[in-house]
């Protein structure tokens, strides 16, 4: 699926939907990194927190991008509010990981 995402960005990057398919691959590595929760535990010392992160590092780069860079007004709004709940979120399992 992410190399179909990726494929698809490529292919279209002067398209004036381009940010909303950035913002479906970021939610995408979200998505990725819920299902890898749902799986372990954060709480559990086997937990790998690197793993989590690959995840969350792909989807808070791609918001990130958008929020700064991009022209889509609605879609760079969406981005900074995703960044920021993400952020949180990262937080949250990084502390329940210690």
């Amino acid at each position: 699926v992410i190399l179909a995402y990726q494929e698809l960005i490529r292919r279209h990057d002067q398209s004036k939907n381009i940010d909303r398919h950035l913002l479906y691959l970021a939610d995408f590595y979200v998505v990725l990194s819920q299902e890898y929760l749902q799986e372990n535990d954060p709480e559990r010392p086997d937990f790998n927190l690197a793993t989590f992160r690959q995840y969350t590092d792909s989807a808070l780069q791609l918001y990130g991008v958008i929020a700064k860079e991009r022209h889509g007004k609605m879609e760079r709004v969406e981005a900074k509010g995703r960044l920021m709940a993400l952020k949180a979120f990262v937080n949250r399992v990084a502390t329940l990981a210690q």
